[in-house]
């Protein structure tokens, strides 16, 4: 049976949320908002459309999103291109270690496609993923399951073999939904979200083995095959 593990880009991989934040505070700036320090708390995980349509509505904006989105996504990706948004400690390295120990790997993430690549090929993991869900590839974002139900469909696992990786709040609902198993990544120094939905939560992919993924699916295995009782039952009347 095939199992896979599915990894958030952002705030996973790369360290790229206070530089999407910096860069949002940057645009909005030049256009006479200065936001506050923690406007980004309620938007981990959400595609950056979504947050300049809310500070736009929020700050009666006589801007398009889109010119606001272009004048992001410009700057970002030349920052994905030349690699300089930081990575995690050990976050591919458990990637490789999951995929020399039979996992099938595919990430999953609201941002670009060619930002994915390119973080991919900064770090020599592109041969090793075998499937990427982005922006351009889903219709409805996180909290909703599909970028992750569509991954794992591409990777020919269930869900009930696979594993998320993730950062947010949206991403780990979006993860649960879709009847993963969920280890929250919540590094020191970084804002504490309610990441309760996971399974697990780290601060560091150092702590986390290949052998522990494979116990948090055999216990979902166990709990899909385990008998139903008399109260599990279906109601016939």
């Amino acid at each position: 049976m095939v199992k896979a593990a599915i990894f958030d880009m952002d705030g996973v991989l790369v360290d790229s949320e206070p530089v999407y934040e910096r860069c949002i505070s940057e645009i909005m700036l030049r256009r006479g908002v200065a936001l506050p320090s923690d406007f980004a708390t309620d938007f981990f995980g959400v595609p950056s459309a979504k947050t300049f349509e809310y500070l736009v509505k929020k700050y009666d904006m006589d801007v398009p999103v889109e010119t606001l989105l272009a004048e992001e996504t410009a700057v970002m990706s030349e920052r994905f291109r030349a690699g300089s948004i930081p990575v995690f400690p050990h976050a591919f390295a458990l990637m490789r270690a999951l995929r020399m120990h039979g996992y099938r790997i595919g990430v999953a993430t609201s941002n670009f496609l060619e930002n994915v690549e390119s973080t991919l090929r900064n770090n020599d993991a592109l041969p090793v993923v075998e499937a990427i869900s982005s922006f351009e590839t889903t219709a409805a974002f996180k909290p909703a399951p599909d970028v992750f139900l569509r991954t794992a469909r591409l990777l020919g696992a269930e869900p009930v073999r696979c594993v998320v990786f993730e950062d947010s709040r949206a991403g780990v609902q979006g993860a649960s939904a879709a009847g993963m198993r969920v280890v929250a990544f919540s590094p020191p120094g970084h804002i504490k979200l309610d990441l309760r939905l996971a399974d697990r939560i780290i601060e560091r992919f150092d702590e986390i083995t290949a052998a522990d993924i494979d116990a948090l699916l055999d216990e979902r295995t166990a709990e899909e095959s385990a008998p139903r009782t008399r109260a599990d039952a279906p109601r016939t009347n």
